[in-house]
């Protein structure tokens, strides 16, 4: 996967992915954005792909937190962190 690619999708996605809600980052600084894409860069977070055809990753933090990232075709199109690790599904990815 290319960074460049991922960067592109952040960036056009801004909006979606950097904001006030459950699941998400509140601020697009550069350390939130660089957490997305390492995560989705690093094989060892893979999670599989969803019946939609986007790649989901995902780490788990030592205080317990979980940064995802959702990717199509090369792109973020959504990512965030959530309060405590969430269960991959593969018909939903980590949405319930």
């Amino acid at each position: 996967m290319k960074r460049i690619h991922l960067e592109r999708g952040l960036t056009q996605r801004s909006a979606h992915i950097f904001r006030d809600a459950e699941g998400h980052f509140t601020e697009d600084t550069v350390n939130n954005r660089q957490q997305l894409i390492n995560t989705a860069m690093d094989e060892e977070n893979y999670l599989g792909m969803d019946k939609w055809g986007n790649d989901w990753y995902a780490k788990s933090l030592p205080n317990g937190q979980q940064i995802w990232v959702q990717v199509r075709k090369g792109e973020i199109i959504n990512g965030g962190i959530n309060s405590s690790s969430r269960r991959w599904y593969r018909s939903t990815g980590l949405i319930q």
